[in-house]
């Protein structure tokens, strides 16, 4: 009976399991700004470029030929120029919807919604965001959401300029009809989206948010995807693993 007394009373207290829903490090929510930041930087600037008149002195002096020349034909007579031929063209257009083009001439709701995704974004950083991977999706979300929400406030309208796959058509007549595509309105484009930096944020945080609630558990990185699962190994009782 002493015996049995004693051994339990050794027996060590299980450690504490911690929550799945970490809060981030120290010093993250600089890293995040930092991220959001720089795609906020890149969209913004890139918006300008291609919408502006008049090359910058920037550009004006470091390309003097090539490249200030393509983007006053972007900005003010072409309103397109070819960057990779049936790959990529810069077309200046303007889109008063959402993304791909859904609910046009909703400016203002398109506003409100914006908020109400600031501050969803912001809550998941600080009740969810314990892993680098998750952070970083997190802020591609806040620099598009930001950055289209700043076209709205300002011009009333998204300036959109990347067009993938220009004048490339899918031949035949066939379509899904659900969602209409390919579209006959669109002369059957394979990619008939014009879209900007802001978009592509918007595009990779909710598709790796997507498969971060759908293939991984509460508090597990997105990065394990990667990495194969080890299954836990066995071992001798009172032994402690290395």
């Amino acid at each position: 009976m002493d015996q049995t007394k004693d051994s339990q009373t050794a027996t060590p207290d299980p450690k504490p399991i911690r929550s799945a829903t970490t809060r981030p490090p120290k010093g993250a929510f600089v890293v995040f700004l930092v991220v959001v930041a720089f795609a906020l930087t890149l969209d913004l600037t890139s918006k300008w470029l291609t919408f502006s008149y008049e090359p910058t002195k920037l550009f004006d002096s470091m390309f003097r030929d090539e490249i200030a020349q393509r983007w006053v034909l972007v900005g003010a007579v072409e309103r397109e120029k070819v960057v990779v031929p049936k790959i990529l063209d810069l077309k200046a257009t303007t889109n008063e919807g959402a993304i791909f083009g859904l609910g046009q001439g909703n400016r203002w709701l398109f506003v409100v919604v914006s908020f109400f995704a600031i501050a969803f974004v912001l809550g998941m950083f600080r009740f969810g965001g314990g892993n680098r991977w998750d952070r970083l999706l997190l802020a591609l979300l806040l620099a598009g959401i930001l950055g289209n929400m700043y076209d709205r406030l300002v011009y009333g309208y998204v300036r959109d300029m990347f067009f993938l796959f220009p004048n490339v058509a899918w031949p035949g007549d066939w379509r899904v009809p659900l969602i209409d595509y390919p579209s006959a309105d669109a002369g059957r484009l394979v990619f008939p989206y014009i879209f900007n930096v802001a978009d592509v944020c918007l595009v990779c945080g909710v598709t790796l948010l997507m498969i971060r609630t759908l293939l991984l558990s509460p508090g597990e990185p997105i990065s394990s995807l990667a990495s194969p699962k080890q299954s836990p190994s066995t071992q001798p009782e009172g032994t402690e693993p290395r």
